[in-house]
């Protein structure tokens, strides 16, 4: 979705400059074809369109909530049930908006009694144009929350980009034809009705997303609407401030050609909020995640700042930019009947300049559902900014209406907003204010000078006007440039811009680098390629504008932790994901690009480790309790109890009852008891490696046990560490699932028996060693015993839907791992050592270094064992050379666990087909009929 989001991002400001570009061409036209009245009396009547938005009821940023909401949930029934209630919510609305539509159009005079007769008749014609854009709008509402929850910005932005170009080129082509008000609304309502098909198309077709009916949930609708009265009070301040001041200048002096004035300077102030509230709406469902899944709000509170300062920049550009040559340009784009447009554009501008570099707070107030202060303040400054209005509208026209929204913009936004921040939310104002009063300062100071200066050399006419202004402005934008890149962006930002450069100069060299080839060279050519044996440079590919460790598949990743342990500045953590794998996630403001992360990753640098012995052995522990107490053979006690009898440390794996499993630390026996038992989830680091090198580096001997990614991660993060004392035992790996399948599992067990989980032993062997059972203790000291082949948790686990992507395609099979001694179960066992298979447990045990070696002649002499072989060993354990192969829909088992009971999930996902159940049955019906 990351790249959805950037997609969004580029594809918002190329529809705003669309939308710009188009709006500096298509203004002066119509003023030119239609004149200023009747440009006018089209900002009048058929402006009223925004008003529908009111019907929007703020319904549709609430459908991107509760949406997210139940979908993170998974719950489905709600998720569906959602949309379907807001579908019928949405037309009911749409037949509310035509009937008011409806009464206007047949009172026309009395709303505006001040207009021409003749203005009134071509009023009526737009009424019933709006009607027709405002019945294919408002159903679509919902059809774009959806879009927008699922974060397809690429479609949503594409087709306003899309909508931005093709209706001023047909407003223009008609135009030519017909000038007149009436042309321009209706070329929006067909453009509006062909919008809204396009959208109910792509959430039907693309989408497939399900619109199911499954009650009249009383709690649901008041939560939809208790959510959504509060961003309709939004819409109803925006269309006060924006759109309602026109409204009255053409009640109160029935003069279009005010209108006009106001909607010229009106206009400008949305350009210049657009460069901002685009950002917002891609950001909101990421903001939305943060605060749900981190309610310290750390991660909202960096998108605020990081985000804040880049539109500070851009803002900053447009806002000087207009002081400078504001002025200039409106007497050459609107001509100088509407000179007075600078004077309210700029004042917009100016007020507006803090509130629209905070505009992701908005989103945030949304996703903590607080924003209701936000929109009670706007609401009563919306009453106040009519009762300025109507007076100042009565002495000074147009001017009196951009008075009230100016002073409703200063006290809301600038004043009251913040103090809101500061009291409801935990966004690191501190930082943001430090920063913005700086800039505001040097903005100051940039162009109060120039503002002088262009007033020299100002030129009219508007071909000649246009080019000199465009030549000052391009002049302007490269010393505004140089100034914010030496006096205000931090390393982050230059980055950004640094790195779009080196895109650009990396693929203009790669072009100049390769000729064409002729087809028999390239033929000779493609067949000395061969592929590459290393993972390692999937991940390389591409990342010359980073340093920093990137994981942009997955299946490169196992989440050994060893980027988080070597970072010197701290600067990445790991995030968990919505299959409860963790990845690390890299805070780019902190980070020095020193590249430890990537030389330190299995992925980022080849496996190199020396020839190893492979000597094996079929083995059990001598000792019966401490051979029935472990899973297997009970090896792995014999080699701690060596280590901690020299002094040394054992760092194991633990079980947790709140992640399954977690690394720990141990220098007693009986500390080393919890790593007795498989433990079937994915375990975490944390600090492990870095206490491993201390430890060594305090001249300890450390014993360390894991997976064989784990322990390969483990040298790599030593480097050049002595690691002559360190000895790598890792188990034979089938694969590691996530914490999310972990806890659904014990939260389906509790739900069950209804007592909390205390600890977990999935590999009891109270029957035996081969037809083991998982043993779950409860808070109340109750032990309940379930038979491996019908636990849910085990039979998903050994059907591989559990599993963490990059154990579908590990590295770190067979000789391709630094440990010293692998061990594992000796399944098959009965092939070659029948007589050592008594069914309390027999292990594996292959040395793989000389060091391995040497830990085993000191456990030996405690050891019932045989000589192996690794062909035999491998044929019971096909996980010791290779990969588990994905049988599932994985995808699909996922999503039902989100929103069913675990064990149904399972049930349901894993059974047999219908046929073979009735012939199973059948069998077993006979087998008893012929006992």
């Amino acid at each position: 979705m990351i790249n959805e989001r950037k997609a969004g991002v580029i594809l918002s400001y190329s529809s705003m400059a669309v939308s710009i570009i188009s709006g500096i061409i298509y203004v002066p036209f119509l003023l030119s074809t239609i004149g200023q009245e009747e440009y006018g009396l089209y900002q009048l009547l058929g402006g009223m369109i925004s008003y529908a938005s009111l019907f929007d009821f703020g319904l549709s940023s609430t459908v991107t909530r509760f949406y997210i909401k139940y979908k993170q949930l998974g719950d489905r029934k709600n998720m569906e049930n959602v949309l379907s209630l807001s579908r019928m919510i949405f037309w009911g609305l749409t037949l509310i908006c035509l009937g008011v539509f409806l009464i206007i159009y047949f009172n026309l005079q009395k709303v505006f009694p001040k207009l021409p007769d003749t203005q009134i008749e071509e009023g009526k014609i737009i009424f019933l144009l709006l009607m027709v854009s405002i019945g294919s709008s408002i159903p679509t509402y919902v059809y774009q929350a959806i879009s927008n929850a699922e974060e397809r910005f690429i479609f949503l932005r594409g087709l306003s980009l899309l909508v931005g170009i093709l209706q001023p080129i047909c407003v223009i082509l008609l135009v030519l034809q017909h000038p007149s008000a009436i042309t321009v609304v209706a070329v929006q309502a067909t453009l509006n009705v062909i919008l809204a098909i396009i959208k109910i198309a792509y959430v039907k077709l693309n989408l497939r997303v399900k619109f199911k009916f499954h009650g009249w949930d009383k709690g649901l609708i008041k939560s939809l609407f208790s959510f959504s009265v509060f961003v309709f009070i939004n819409t109803i301040v925006d269309q006060v401030n924006w759109e309602i001041g026109k409204t009255m200048v053409g009640i109160i002096q029935g003069d279009t050609a005010a209108v006009t004035v106001l909607s010229l300077g009106l206009q400008l102030g949305k350009y210049y909020m657009m460069f901002s509230s685009n950002i917002n709406s891609v950001f909101f469902s990421a903001i939305q995640r943060s605060i749900i899944a981190d309610p310290t709000m750390k991660g909202a509170s960096d998108i605020f700042i990081k985000v804040g300062r880049i539109q500070a920049l851009i803002l900053g550009l447009i806002l000087t930019g207009f002081v400078i040559f504001g002025q200039e340009f409106i007497n050459i784009w609107g001509g100088s009947e509407n000179a007075g447009a600078y004077f309210i554009a700029l004042a917009l501008m100016i007020v507006l300049f803090i509130p629209l570099t905070q505009n992701i707070g908005i989103g945030i107030l949304e996703a903590k559902n607080i924003h209701r202060y936000r929109s009670l303040i706007y609401l009563i400054l919306s009453v106040v900014n009519i009762g300025i209005s109507i007076p100042c509208i009565m002495k000074l026209g147009e001017y009196g209406a951009a008075i009230g929204t100016v002073v409703s913009f200063f006290v809301g936004n600038n004043i009251l907003v913040n103090i809101l921040y500061k009291k409801k939310t935990n966004i690191d104002l501190a930082t943001y204010f430090k920063f913005t009063v700086k800039f505001m300062l040097i903005l100051a100071i940039l162009s109060v000078p120039l503002y002088f200066i262009n007033r020299l050399i100002i030129v009219d006419g508007y071909l000649d006007g246009y080019l000199l202004l465009f030549a000052k402005i391009i002049a302007y934008i490269l010393i505004y440039a140089a100034v914010v890149w030496l006096l205000v962006m931090n390393k982050y930002e230059k980055n950004l811009i640094l790195s779009v450069f080196r895109k650009i100069f990396s693929a203009l060299k790669i072009k100049k680098k390769q000729p064409a080839m002729q087809p028999a060279a390239l033929e000779q050519n493609n067949s000395t390629i061969q592929p590459s044996s290393t993972p390692a440079a999937s991940l390389e590919v591409n990342e010359n504008d980073f340093t920093h460790i990137e994981v942009s598949d997955k299946g490169k990743c196992c989440g050994c932790e060893a980027c988080v342990n070597i970072c010197p500045v701290h600067c990445i953590s790991m995030v968990e994901d919505g299959e409860g794998f963790r990845y690390p996630h890299v805070d780019k403001e902190k980070c020095i690009n020193c590249g430890a992360c990537k030389r330190t990753c299995i992925y980022c640098s080849p496996i190199e480790p020396e020839p190893v012995i492979n000597d094996c052995y079929a083995c059990y522990n001598s000792d019966e309790a401490t051979r029935l107490s472990s899973s297997s053979g009970g090896i792995f006690t014999l080699l701690v109890s060596t280590i901690i009898s020299n002094g040394g440390i054992v760092y194991g794996v633990a079980y947790d009852k709140e992640n399954g499993a977690i690394y720990k630390r141990a220098e007693t026996m009986e500390e080393c008891t919890a790593f007795q038992g498989s433990k079937y989830v994915q375990a975490l680091n944390n600090d492990c490696y870095s206490q491993v090198k201390q430890d060594l580096l305090a001249g300890k001997t450390v014993l360390y046990s894991g997976t064989a990614c784990q322990v390969n991660a483990l040298h790599k993060f030593l480097g050049n560490i002595d690691s002559s004392r360190l000895y790598c035992v890792d188990v034979i790996c089938h694969g590691v699932p996530g914490t999310l399948m972990y806890r659904k599992y014990i939260e389906y067990l509790e739900t069950r028996y209804m007592h909390k989980v205390a600890n977990i032993s999935f590999r009891n062997k109270s029957r035996s060693w081969q037809n083991y059972d998982v043993c779950i203790i409860f808070d109340n000291d109750k032990t309940v015993n379930v038979p491996a082949t019908k636990d849910c948790y085990l039979k998903a686990f050994l059907s591989d839907v559990l599993l963490r992507p990059a154990c579908m395609q590990c590295i770190s099979k067979g000789d391709k791992t630094y440990s010293d001694i692998t061990i594992g179960d000796y399944w098959g066992c009965d092939r070659e050592h029948a007589t050592m298979n008594d069914d309390k447990g027999l292990s594996a045990l292959i040395i793989r270094s000389e060091k391995g070696a040497t830990l085993f002649d000191n456990i030996k002499s405690n050891l019932c064992l045989e000589p192996a072989t690794l062909d035999d060993i491998t044929l019971g354990n096909p996980a010791l050379v290779q990969p588990p192969k994905q049988k599932y829909n994985r995808k699909k088992f996922l999503e039902e666990i989100r929103v069913r009971d675990f064990n149904l999930a399972v049930i349901v996902f894993f059974r047999k087909p219908l046929s073979l159940r009735i012939r199973n049955l059948m069998v077993r019906i006979f087998r008893r009929i012929f006992r």
